[in-house]
């Protein structure tokens, strides 16, 4: 898998959020981060997308709330009037620990467009074993790479309805992060910015070259770290368990 790969993986973050103005309603656009596509084995018909939590919600009156509609094509090359992303369920409904604040958010993608979901099941990254992700984190000084829309790198044209992002990868170095549970630094990037805006959500992978396939490792948060991706893991599997042996969410 080359980057092509995860360019393709990945999916810049629309927010449609409804303004009232005077008796009228306006719609205001807006771009927030980065997503990415992923799957669980052997459960390759569930497609899931992720991202930072921050990237698509906000705290207001004690919790956490949705900005907007997110707006979200099925493709990269979609435009703002394309078909968007349906979703289902997010994190709270689904999750065993719906009031987590580590910074991840999920949603289930609706299955009822099969040819479009067919698209997405072509660009969603694979999540791995939990104990190998633990065993690859462990490591000492290891490398990693992420992609994303950085800031500087995407604009939203409101007159014309249009949006352009360019997609960008930015390597380093990984540890431990002090006192922060589930949480890495990455240090030593290639990224020439001071800031690393716009990569919010995008993923962290391991093991990038053409011969071997990368390892989907976190999700990029903020202030250089990354999230273990073990913890959208767990909450997906706990669903999808649930979905298949006992009945849940559909």
């Amino acid at each position: 898998m080359h980057l092509n790969k995860l360019y393709n993986s990945i999916t810049q973050i629309t927010i449609q959020s409804k303004l009232q103005i005077h008796t009228e309603d306006k719609y205001l656009r807006f771009l927030s981060g980065t997503g990415f596509f992923v799957y669980c084995p052997p459960y390759e018909n569930d497609i899931f997308f992720v991202t930072a939590n921050h990237c698509v919600k906000e705290y207001k009156n004690n919790k956490f709330i949705l900005k907007g509609k997110l707006a979200i094509p099925y493709t990269l090359s979609g435009k703002p009037s394309s078909p968007t992303i349906n979703f289902t369920h997010f994190s709270e409904d689904f999750s065993d620990n719906p009031l987590h604040t580590d910074d991840f958010f999920i949603a289930i993608i609706d299955k009822s467009d099969p040819k479009n979901y067919s698209i997405l099941k072509q660009r969603a990254l694979r999540l791995s074993n939990q104990d190998d992700i633990d065993s690859i984190l462990t490591k000492n000084n290891a490398d990693f790479i992420a992609v994303g829309y950085p800031g500087d790198y995407k604009a939203i044209d409101h007159d014309n309805i249009k949006i352009s992002a360019e997609a960008k990868a930015f390597s380093g170095k990984f540890r431990k992060a002090d006192k922060q549970q589930h949480y890495y630094e990455v240090y030593d990037t290639d990224w020439k910015a001071e800031n690393l805006d716009g990569f919010s959500g995008s993923p962290v992978l391991y093991n990038i070259s053409k011969q071997t396939k990368p390892v989907l490792l976190g999700i990029y948060t903020s202030k250089r770290r990354f999230l273990s991706i073990n913890l959208v893991t767990d909450t997906i599997t706990k669903y999808l368990y649930k979905k298949y042996n006992k009945g849940s969410l559909e």
